[in-house]
């Protein structure tokens, strides 16, 4: 019987799309099919799905991203039913909580905001996160305590992410990404809205000096990323994510589906090759709706377009409708696309506009 992948994400349709193109058979659980990523958490369920899967595979592979934070409950079954490719689910849950890498992170040289798990001082401005959080749900600016979050210092500017792999403990930095935020989407002010790759930035060699070493002490493999801001000449670490992130989709379309090759393959004994540095830039959006509306399509060029809804299907306020896709030969050429697009999508739907 041949292997089988099983994909779980918030939106696993494109890792299971690209899985298919190397030759693999995948299966996949998200946010945005009927296999809710929320019934996972039963287990009756999450056993049911992989025993379907078992009946015609010998050996089941686990590429995992976001919605797994919280499922703490579920980890020890996915790790004896599955091999999992890329981090254990036990880094996962440790990288969870930023107060859990302070330590590890000052060794290597990096640091972070002010954080409690109780609120700070009045005369700070701060935020609120969630202990497992994804892509930004549930952080907000400070009003009330909260059970289940802890409290940070809000550092204002653009937020950043460094992007790396790890096999057989050999270092890659694949570059840097500027990630884009929702404007006037209160219900959630820091979502993540999409990102593109950006050349080296403010302090890069430092940064990278100290990712590197933060990642031998972890002892990271596969693909993962961290997100930052630089303010007042210092780096501050926001977010670790030892996981496929969104910005895993660039740098895999960069190097036409190699990243992704790589990931299931970090066992092989076969040398690798990836290129120091690319020539090229992606960039993507998240579209979201400000009301809700029945979708119909309605664009020219839906070759830059992906994860579309049905037509007809009913969207509900503040959830993504589709994403947007663009690649271009500078930065500018790829802000100056996706903001024409964001711009036609505004117009043809009610959707919300997007800070790039």
């Amino acid at each position: 019987m041949r292997d089988a992948f099983l994909a779980i994400n918030t939106h696993a349709g494109y890792l299971v799309k690209n899985l298919k193109k190397l030759g693999h058979k995948a299966f996949y659980i998200d946010n945005y099919n009927k296999n809710s990523l929320e019934k996972i958490s039963k287990r009756h369920f999450l056993n049911k799905f992989i025993e379907t899967i078992q009946n015609k595979h010998s050996l089941i592979k686990l590429i995992y991203g976001s919605g797994l934070e919280d499922k703490k409950s579920i980890f020890k079954l996915l790790e004896s039913k599955t091999t999992i490719q890329g981090n254990n689910l036990n880094t996962l849950e440790y990288c969870n909580n930023i107060l859990n890498l302070e330590k590890e992170l000052k060794k290597s040289g990096l640091k972070i905001p002010k954080t409690n798990r109780t609120p700070l001082n009045n005369n700070i401005k701060s935020i609120t996160k969630p202990f497992s959080s994804s892509g930004g749900l549930g952080i907000k600016f400070f009003k009330s305590i909260k059970k289940g979050h802890y409290y940070q210092e809000f550092i204002p500017g653009p937020t950043f992410s460094v992007s790396f792999f790890i096999t057989r403990k050999k270092f890659f930095l694949l570059g840097y990404n500027k990630l884009f935020h929702l404007k006037g989407f209160h219900k959630n002010p820091f979502i993540h809205a999409g990102a593109m790759n950006i050349p080296k930035i403010e302090k890069s060699e430092e940064i990278e000096k100290s990712v590197k070493n933060f990642s031998s002490i972890m002892g990271l493999r596969g693909y993962n990323s961290i997100d930052f801001k630089i303010f007042n000449n210092e780096i501050f670490v926001l977010d670790v994510n030892p996981r496929i992130t969104s910005t895993f989709k660039i740098y895999n379309e960069l190097y036409s589906n190699d990243l992704l090759r790589l990931q299931i393959g970090l066992e092989n004994k076969k040398g690798i090759f990836m290129k120091k540095s690319l020539r090229k830039f992606y960039g993507f959006v998240y579209v979201f709706s400000n009301k809700k509306f029945k979708f119909f399509k309605d664009m020219e060029n839906d070759k830059i377009i992906s994860d579309l809804p049905i037509n007809g299907e009913i969207i509900e306020k503040d959830s993504p409708v589709f994403t947007i896709n663009c690649s271009a030969s500078s930065p500018s050429s790829v802000v100056k696309l996706l903001r024409k697009e964001i711009n036609t999508a505004k117009k043809n739907y009610n959707c919300y506009d997007i800070d790039i």
